[in-house]
């Protein structure tokens, strides 16, 4: 998704927790805001997975301020990881995010489904990151493209 901004501010933006129901809507309830994405934090936030909501316990595997950051989500017997990556192209930022997941016992039938639910989700809200650093309706296209 190409983001209208730097990547330090898109990747503040996305970094911080307390932003994080607003683009990521799947969230329902988070923990109290981590201070810093640094490889070892972790939180909790429990997310609409289909009718579902689920616990996930998160941990911060990498981060490299503004370049990506990646996070483990422990859900029991769901398990995911999440590589952000902030590239910069000229004025904007080109955001990449990629998963994989893993299911155990029964549960590993589900996980192409969880697969497939998550990859819709997570272009609907980097959908949303991209709106938050849209230019005003108002600029011109030239006005845009220099911003």
């Amino acid at each position: 998704m190409l983001v209208h901004g730097d990547p330090e501010s898109v990747f503040d933006f996305v970094a911080d927790s307390s932003q994080r129901s607003f683009w990521q809507r799947d969230v329902q309830r988070g923990s109290d805001p981590i201070p810093d994405l640094v490889p070892g934090s972790t939180w909790t936030e429990v997310r609409k997975l289909g009718s579902r909501l689920l616990r996930i316990h998160v941990t911060v595997t990498d981060a490299c301020r503004p370049e990506r950051f990646a996070v483990v989500g422990d859900a029991g017997q769901f398990r995911g990881h999440g590589v952000f990556e902030f590239r910069s192209e000229g004025s904007r930022t080109r955001v990449v995010y990629y998963a994989r997941f893993r299911g155990t016992g029964l549960r590993a039938l589900l996980t192409p489904i969880v697969a497939r639910q998550a990859r819709r989700t997570a272009q609907a809200n980097l959908f949303r990151v991209a709106m938050r650093f849209a230019p005003p309706a108002s600029m011109t296209q030239s006005e845009q493209k220099a911003s």
